[in-house]
């Protein structure tokens, strides 16, 4: 088992997640397991624990990113970006043990790095513009039609690319600590991480600030609105696939039914906002409470 070899030792930890992340080069899926590696070893032995290993298998993909592309400034970042904000989450669910928290924390960082972004660039979809339009130039595109359409949605997509990729790193980071923790549960609480997927709700006040986000986009055309309406979508969707996970339990539905909604949920991007919204609602209203007394079926 994957999550045995990496408790067994530091030095195991270490090679396995190094060795995970060569591999996500050419498989990138498989980057989660790496990252998963590292919060497993946060919340088992806490955040010093964890940086133990984050930080010598940063140092080692920086010295192979430079030895490959001769460039060691990638390597530092994406070492930093993929598990100091685990480290922190980790580290924040192995001292409150509270979901709720680790939601909270996941939204204050990913509006701390879009302004941070907005600040440093002062106009990202200026900067993302450019950076597609000049990718389109690469592709092998058959003739100018192809490549004026393309580029046409380039420039739709720009405004909202700081949003979206601020929001899937979330979600990687998310799934990464999920991953960690179902392996922690593995080991040492069996069952015990059914019973936190269940429980993970958003708090009433940063509900309220999402519809305010919300309501106030209705009525002003800003960039840094939409983003951070963008990754509020994307960590009130946990909440509300949470309750989903509840409800299949707790009405005794089948895993059909899960596996429904996920496909649902990567093929179309409605499927998203919705859950969002009942993660929301939920969060107001208690919608487990309601379900706790409807009979569940045979």
């Amino acid at each position: 088992m994957m999550a045995s070899f990496i408790m067994s030792s530091r030095l195991h930890a270490i090679m396995f997640t190094l060795s995970m992340t060569l591999i996500s080069f050419v498989l990138a899926p498989l980057g989660i397991f790496a990252n998963a590696a590292v919060a497993l070893v946060t919340l088992r032995l806490g955040a010093k624990q964890g940086l133990w290993v984050a930080l010598p298998v940063t140092a080692g993909l920086t010295l192979i990113v430079m030895v490959l592309k001769g460039n060691a400034l990638v390597g530092l970042t994406s070492g930093l970006v993929s598990w100091l904000p685990l480290v922190v989450l980790g580290a924040v669910l192995e001292r409150t043990v509270s979901w709720t928290q680790v939601l909270q924390y996941l939204l204050a960082i990913l509006a701390v790095l879009i302004i941070g972004f907005y600040v440093a660039v002062g106009n990202p979809a200026a900067v993302w513009e450019q950076w597609l339009i000049s990718l389109v130039n690469y592709l092998p595109l058959e003739n100018t039609e192809q490549t004026l359409q393309l580029t046409e949605t380039m420039k739709i997509s720009a405004p909202y690319m700081t949003g979206v990729l601020a929001a899937l790193l979330g979600v990687h980071w998310m799934v990464s600590l999920m991953l960690g923790r179902y392996w922690q549960a593995q080991l040492y609480n069996p069952g015990g991480f059914q019973t936190e997927l269940h429980r993970m709700r958003m708090s009433k006040p940063l509900a309220l600030l999402m519809i305010a986000l919300v309501g106030l986009r209705l009525f002003v055309d800003s960039a840094l609105l939409t983003d951070l309406i963008i990754v509020g979508l994307a960590v009130f969707l946990f909440a509300g696939l949470s309750l989903v996970h509840y409800s299949v339990h707790h009405f005794k539905l089948g895993i059909g039914w899960l596996v429904a909604v996920y496909l649902l949920l990567i093929f179309t991007t409605p499927v998203i906002v919705m859950l969002a919204t009942l993660g929301i609602i939920d969060s107001q209203a208690d919608l487990r409470r309601f379900i706790n007394t409807r009979k569940p079926t045979i």
